[in-house]
């Protein structure tokens, strides 16, 4: 038997010896809000858990599409530097202002 029902079983005992008039129910009143905020304090712990789960996917799904971000830059960057660079008849003319002569 769990320490929590033993004190329960102590509670009511006491009740119902000391005070017959009116122990059933303020033993019943205690021992249903006890159990309610256990059930209640039981609920709220597994709706953590499933709320820190749910965060970790979200930080995963974070982290990846922070890379396919950074890798979708570099790619745009690259696409761009390429575009920017032109040849001129007789020297490349380039974004960063290269200038060579073409053979």
């Amino acid at each position: 038997m769990s320490p929590e029902r033993e004190f329960l079983i102590v509670i009511l005992s006491h009740y119902l010896k000391h005070h017959p008039n009116k122990a059933k129910d303020q033993a019943i009143d205690f021992c249903t809000k006890y159990l309610i905020q256990q059930d209640q304090t039981i609920r709220l712990a597994e709706h953590a858990n499933l709320l820190e789960s749910r965060l970790d996917e979200i930080q995963i799904d974070y982290q990846i599409l922070r890379i396919e971000l950074e890798r979708e830059q570099q790619k745009n960057l690259s696409l761009n530097r390429q575009r920017q660079s032109v040849e001129l008849p007789g020297f490349l003319f380039s974004a960063n202002r290269h200038y060579s002569k073409s053979s």
